[in-house]
């Protein structure tokens, strides 16, 4: 079965290849085609393979192996290759690794660059889909209730326990949601993975994918290169809850000024924000004499600035540029944890991030004294 699958997407790879000479259109549906066979194909890879690597001691390693198939499967037929920057930091373990969410391509990105021992969050209702769910909880992945903030709490939890006691690490998309536009930039973070970080006390590792607009939009689906660079890990031992809002904020900056590195420029008014941003950042950690939090090793000291100094750009042209997330990584990376307050030696510090939709959850705002 899986060797008439295999030529079937031969088959329909040839036939887009000759195609994209024909018609653009034709040639986006059925690069489509392709990539959603070999999804297919590796789902059904990864229940045949997961009994043996249960047997083998590497239950953890199921989804690696998975992403690790997807992406030599896939980026052949579609002419997709990406080279990786900063390889030997995805060895960092336990950790939280995060990165840019653009749009279901993101699948090929994780396939190529995803962690051994490493799982991913997703909402609880998955767990209960047929072959799904149950291959899910086989690989260890951390199911989450967004409607209920105690299970939620009680998940994460586990997690941080498993993360030291197991040596696992887990991927998260703190962008909460898919943003695919011409230029790069990143929507605003919530704050889920950074809250399991400091709690478990464990390093958060960004991952940054170059913006591949020109690669795959709405009506275009074709091949070409990109660059992929893992940044140093962020420890954050010593931090607290009242640490979270500048640590994602921080974070944020870090990854937007490689995001905008690594992609081909483009003027909008999004980028202008966010070029206008950075330099206001970099010109107040300029005159700063001290920074608020750790710097990584070998990374970037200009991306820290103190607490509550950074300015945030609001995103105008996001509202109805990217869709709501189909993916259960990313819907999972939203949920919030009622952290514990840190009222002793704490200040109020607020760090105002407007949202396209103007909801609640997308202001990132730190209050020691009450949840987070």
């Amino acid at each position: 079965m899986l060797i008439e699958a295999v030529l079937l997407v031969g088959a329909t790879a040839a036939m887009a290849n000759y195609a994209s000479t024909k018609s653009p259109a034709t040639s986006y549906y059925a690069h489509l085609t392709i990539y959603f066979i070999c999804l297919l194909i590796c789902s059904a890879w990864g229940i045949i393979a997961t009994p043996f690597m249960l047997l083998v001691g590497r239950g953890y390693d199921i989804q690696w192996l998975v992403a690790r198939s997807f992406y030599e499967l896939t980026s052949r037929w579609l002419g997709i290759t990406m080279t990786v920057e900063g390889w030997e930091h995805l060895e960092t373990r336990p950790a939280i690794f995060i990165g840019n969410h653009q749009s279901m391509v993101d699948i090929l990105f994780l396939g190529r660059i995803f962690p051994q021992r490493c799982t991913v969050t997703a909402k609880k209702s998955l767990k209960y889909s047929p072959f799904l769910g149950q291959w899910m909880t086989l690989a260890g992945a951390i199911f989450i209730d967004r409607g209920n903030s105690k299970d939620a709490q009680r998940s994460l939890q586990k997690a941080c326990d498993d993360l030291k006691e197991k040596q696992l690490s887990i991927w998260m998309f703190p962008e909460g949601t898919r943003t695919l536009t011409e230029a790069p930039t990143l929507l605003p973070f919530k704050k889920g993975a950074y809250h399991l970080a400091v709690q478990a006390g464990v390093p958060i590792v960004p991952v940054v994918c170059e913006n591949y607009w020109r690669l795959y939009h709405k009506g275009t689906f074709v091949g070409g290169e990109l660059k992929i660079k893992v940044l140093p890990p962020i420890p954050t031992t010593g931090l607290t809850a009242a640490d979270v809002t500048q640590l994602s904020v921080d974070t944020r900056e870090l990854m937007l000024k490689t995001l905008r590195e690594l992609s081909e420029p483009v003027s909008t008014p999004v980028a202008e924000a966010d070029d206008a941003a950075l330099a206001k950042t970099a010109e107040k950690v300029k005159s700063s004499s001290s920074t608020s939090l750790p710097i990584p090793p070998g990374g970037d000291p200009t991306y820290l600035s103190p607490a509550g100094s950074v300015p945030t750009p609001s995103h105008p042209e996001s509202s109805g540029q990217h869709t709501p997330e189909s993916s259960f990584m990313s819907e999972a990376s939203a949920v919030h944890v009622n952290a514990p307050a840190e009222a002793s030696g704490a200040r109020d510090r607020k760090i105002s991030v407007s949202s396209a939709e103007g909801s609640d959850d997308m202001v990132m705002v730190d209050r020691p004294n009450s949840a987070a």
